[in-house]
């Protein structure tokens, strides 16, 4: 795995030499995903994590095609990992629970890293049933990240820490290749 270090200026904790590239092959519900970017898709919807417009950084299941920040799977002690973004705006990041809440229903975003202390740090459970994928467990908590209630297909649902349920299609997360290439890791 490649780490890239960025040279830009940080506003305040950035993800600088957090982001990962290349990656091992593979992956898969069976073992540990693949490190590097990824595209985050929901459940057995054909939505992905993303923000949405004016959100201020709070996550929500949306288009692939437009899916912001970018996303990167970092692997961290433990069989802990990062999930690093990459915003078009604001830069280097990573994903976490807001104010490093421990209640259910607290809302999942991208901000800074190093402001949410465990509450950016999660344990990528491997789930075969009822979809393949990935239960994203933050580990100052142990609940299940989910988008809200309702209809799994649902645009813009916003995607929360949540207590786990065996049945949830809405906690199963899936890391797919990126839709785009991205030529800053590539080449």
């Amino acid at each position: 795995m490649v780490v890239v270090r960025s040279a830009r200026a940080d506003r305040g904790g950035g993800a600088a030499g957090l982001y990962a590239s290349g990656g091992s092959a593979g992956g898969g519900a069976h073992g540990a995903p693949a490190a590097g970017e990824r595209i985050v898709r929901v459940g057995k919807s054909s939505l992905c994590l993303t923000e949405r417009a004016g959100s201020t950084g709070h996550l929500f299941q949306g288009p692939c095609e437009s899916a912001t920040p970018r996303f990167t799977l970092v692997p961290r002690s433990g069989a802990t990992w990062r999930i690093a973004t990459l915003h078009p705006e604001y830069g280097e990041g990573c994903m976490g629970v807001q104010r490093s809440a421990r209640h259910a229903g607290a809302s999942l975003e991208n901000d800074y890293c190093g402001k949410r202390d465990g509450a950016e740090t999660f344990r990528l459970d491997p789930v075969g049933s009822p979809v393949e994928g990935y239960r994203i467990r933050p580990l100052h908590t142990g609940l299940c990240l989910g988008a809200e209630e309702g209809p799994s297909d649902e645009l813009w649902a916003e995607v929360v820490q949540t207590k786990c349920a065996a049945d949830a299609t809405t906690q199963i997360f899936r890391f797919d290749p990126p839709l785009r290439a991205s030529a800053a890791r590539n080449g």
